[in-house]
């Protein structure tokens, strides 16, 4: 059962690795830059309780994206723990200010990886990151949520 399961992950990722093209994990990447700049704004914006009051249209004219891109982002934030959001009110928690004990900062670590070493298994990508293999699929999960 054990091998079954290692052969079926193995054939995951060989499969996946023509899907991570260089343009995919250049998109990704791009998308965890505009996280961590938003959570560093955000942050910087924020009052002594730790919210930050900005309008998207403000967020959006300080980060030179669109609103729908900071939005977007607000999301991925909010979704990965970093930050509480209730956007009807312009309120924006800061949940957790430091990007790097995040999950995109390990799935920006495993992009990374990706774009130089293409050819690792699953079980070396895992052995890289100081990660289980359990754990790697996780980030694969949080790779596909980037790119939504």
């Amino acid at each position: 059962m054990k091998a079954q399961a290692d052969e079926f992950i193995e054939n995951m990722v060989i499969s996946m690795q023509p899907a991570a093209t260089s343009n995919v994990i250049q998109e990704s990447l791009h998308r965890i830059v505009q996280c961590r700049d938003l959570l560093k704004l955000l942050s910087s914006k924020r009052n002594q309780d730790g919210v930050c009051h900005l309008s998207l249209k403000v967020l959006s004219n300080f980060m030179d994206l669109s609103t729908e891109d900071v939005s977007r982002t607000i999301r991925k934030l909010a979704h990965f723990g970093l930050i509480k959001s209730n956007r009807a009110q312009n309120e924006f928690e800061i949940l957790k200010q430091h990007f790097e004990s995040s999950p995109l900062a390990i799935t920006e670590s495993l992009l990374k990886l990706l774009q130089e070493n293409p050819e690792l298994t699953f079980q070396e990508q895992a052995a890289r990151l100081d990660i289980s293999v359990k754990d790697l699929e996780v980030v694969y999960g949080h790779f596909v949520y980037v790119l939504t």
